[in-house]
């Protein structure tokens, strides 16, 4: 099983919780900071990719 951790874009704190969606993706909320919005998880994946291409 793989098992991601959301961090908060803000305070990259580890205490968010899912607040609804838009436009098909998960909002969520930071209980550290307050901070709503999206996460985006697949940026570090990508530019892992983008980099394994470039070389």
């Amino acid at each position: 099983m793989i098992v991601t951790t959301q961090l908060c874009r803000r305070c990259s704190s580890e205490q968010v919780r899912k607040n609804g969606s838009t436009g098909g993706r998960a909002k969520y909320q930071c209980k550290a900071c307050g901070f709503q919005g999206t996460l985006h998880p697949a940026a570090p994946a990508r530019a892992a990719r983008y980099a394994q291409v470039e070389k």
